[in-house]
């Protein structure tokens, strides 16, 4: 993968059309926090 940030036209008519290359819009996905999450302090004792 290969993220280039440039206006979509240029960067359609730099490539040649017969290249493999796959151009699309950036997605963003939400990945949900499995990191396990502390309830309380710790108890001095």
């Amino acid at each position: 993968m290969l993220l280039v940030e440039a206006p979509e036209y240029a960067l359609r008519n730099a490539l040649v059309p017969e290249t493999d290359w796959v151009i699309s819009p950036e997605v963003r996905y939400a990945i949900p926090d499995t990191r396990k999450k502390v309830q309380a302090p710790p108890k001095s004792g």
